[in-house]
Formats: C-alpha cells, sequence, structure tokens
C-alpha cells in the first residue's frame, strides 16, 4: 500500500510538534530525525548519539503521545 507524503504518521507528527516546538529546537533536533514505518509502527532514526539522546531527554514523550 502507497502511503502520500502528508498521510503518513510521522508528517502527521511533524506537523503537530512544528506548532509545540520552537522553530530553532525544531529545525535542529525534529527535522534531521529518518522515520521507518513499518506494521503500523514508527521508528526514528538520528543522524548521530548526540542527537538521539537530546531528543529522547527533551521530546521523547511528546511525540510517543502524539504517536
Amino acid at each position: 500500500m502507497f502511503l502520500s507524503a502528508e498521510s503518513t504518521l510521522w508528517n502527521q507528527c511533524l506537523r503537530v510538534l512544528q506548532l509545540e516546538v520552537p522553530e530553532q529546537q525544531f529545525n535542529t533536533w525534529i527535522r534531521p530525525l529518518q522515520p521507518l514505518e513499518k506494521n503500523n509502527g514508527l521508528r526514528l532514526l538520528a543522524p548521530n548519539q548526540f542527537v538521539l539522546n537530546w531528543v529522547r531527554d527533551h521530546h521523547l514523550s511528546q511525540i510517543n503521545q502524539l504517536v
């Protein structure tokens, strides 16, 4: 099944996060995350350990609530 970019789970989350997270933080920490959507689940890949740790510490609960 093909999903358009606008309808993917991660893009729906991004739209909400963009409204809730300050623009600079969003562009620095959230935008670089790469989604892997499979079997109705979402896995996010960070470009490096530093970004992973920062997102985990500051936005993971927020992302989990959206998902």
